[in-house]
C-alpha cells in the first residue's frame, strides 16, 4: 500500500543505531497496560534481519510508538508489528499497523551517513522518518477506530495526522524530527523540474515533492520562529509559506474536533509537550487572496 510513501520518504524506519541513541529505557504507558496497544517483534526468517530485530527490541522502538499513542481511548486493540515481509512495505489493516523487515534494511542502506548541509544528522533522519511512517499508518488507524470522516484523500489526512502529532512532541523534539523526515526530500529541491510518467499522478499518495511542501508548510505555520530556517534556505517558496499559518490551524482545529474528544488529557499532559502550539479557538478564515 504505502510502497511509493517509502521510496519517497527513503530513510523512514530505523535501523537501530538512532534508538541507542535517541531512546532511553522504553516507558510503560496507561495504555500498554490495558492491553489496547500491544507490540509484537515478529522474529525474522530471513538471517540477515536478525540484527535489526535485536536492535530494535533492545532500544523499545515500539514501545516508543506505543507511548506516543498511548493518551488515544482507543475502543479495540491496536498491534504494532515488525517482520518479515518478502518486500519493501507497511500498511495498517484491521487494527494492526505493519512495517516490514526488509523495510527496515532499505532504509539502513539509504541513510545519510553523516550531517548534511542542512544540520540533519543521520539520528535525524532515521528518527523522524521512522516516526512518520508509523503516525502516518496511525492516522489511518485513528481514522478507522473512531470513524472520523476525511473530507479528501484519505492518504493526505494521514500525513497531517502524522505532522500534527510529531509537532505535540514539544519544540526540542519536533523540530529535529520534522526536519530528519524531510531528509530525502532534499533531492526534489535541488531539481528545477522533475519529469515523470502520467501514471505516477494517479496513485493514492500525492507527489514527493508536494508532500514535502505539505509537511514542512504545517510545521513553518504552527512555529514560524522556531523553523524560521526553511523560509531563509528557499527550502519553503515565500508564495506557499504566507498562508502556512491558515493551513495549520485549519489542521488545528479539525483535529480539535474529531480527534480531540477521544484523547485522555491528564495522559496527555503527560506523554505530549502541545504547550508551545497556537491554539485555535474559531474556524481560521482562508486567506482571501487563495483560490
Amino acid at each position: 500500500m504505502l510502497l511509493r510513501l517509502f521510496t519517497c520518504l527513503a530513510a523512514a524506519l530505523v535501523p537501530a543505531i538512532a534508538f541507542a541513541e535517541a531512546q532511553s529505557t522504553p516507558a510503560t504507558s496507561t495504555a500498554a497496560q490495558s492491553g489496547r496497544i500491544t507490540i509484537d517483534y515478529v522474529a525474522p526468517t530471513n538471517a540477515a534481519h536478525k540484527p535489526l530485530h535485536d536492535v530494535l527490541t533492545k532500544r523499545g522502538a515500539l514501545e516508543r510508538i506505543q507511548t506516543i499513542l498511548s493518551p488515544f481511548k482507543l475502543p479495540r486493540d491496536l498491534t504494532l508489528r515488525v517482520k518479515d515481509c518478502g518486500m519493501v512495505n507497511a500498511w495498517y489493516d484491521s487494527g494492526v499497523i505493519t512495517v516490514c523487515y526488509e523495510y527496515l534494511d532499505f532504509i539502513k542502506k539509504n541513510a545519510p551517513k553523516t550531517t548534511t548541509r542542512s544540520d540533519v544528522s543521520p539520528e535525524d533522519a532515521l528518527v523522524g522518518q521512522t516516526y512518520f511512517v508509523f503516525l502516518h499508518e496511525a492516522g489511518h488507524a485513528m481514522f478507522d477506530f473512531f470513524e472520523v470522516p476525511v473530507f479528501g484523500g484519505e492518504e493526505d489526512g494521514a500525513d497531517q495526522f502524522a505532522t500534527y502529532m510529531m509537532l505535540q512532541l514539544g519544540k526540542n523534539e519536533a523540530f529535529p524530527l520534522i526536519m530528519g523526515a524531510t531528509y530525502t526530500f532534499q533531492s526534489f529541491l535541488r531539481k528545477p523540474e522533475i519529469t515523470s510518467s502520467i501514471s505516477e499522478f494517479s496513485d493514492i499518495h500525492g507527489a514527493p515533492a508536494q508532500r514535502y511542501f505539505n509537511l514542512i508548510c504545517i510545521a513553518y505555520g504552527a512555529q514560524p520562529d522556531t523553523f524560521k530556517e526553511v523560509v531563509d534556505r528557499h527550502y519553503l517558496p515565500p508564495s506557499r509559506a504566507e498562508d502556512c499559518a491558515f493551513e495549520y490551524n485549519a489542521l488545528a482545529w479539525a483535529f480539535s474536533h474529531l480527534i480531540e474528544p477521544n484523547i485522555d488529557q491528564e495522559l496527555g499532559q503527560k506523554v505530549l509537550a502541545r504547550d508551545w502550539l497556537p491554539v485555535p479557538t474559531q474556524r481560521p478564515k482562508r486567506p482571501p487572496h487563495a483560490s
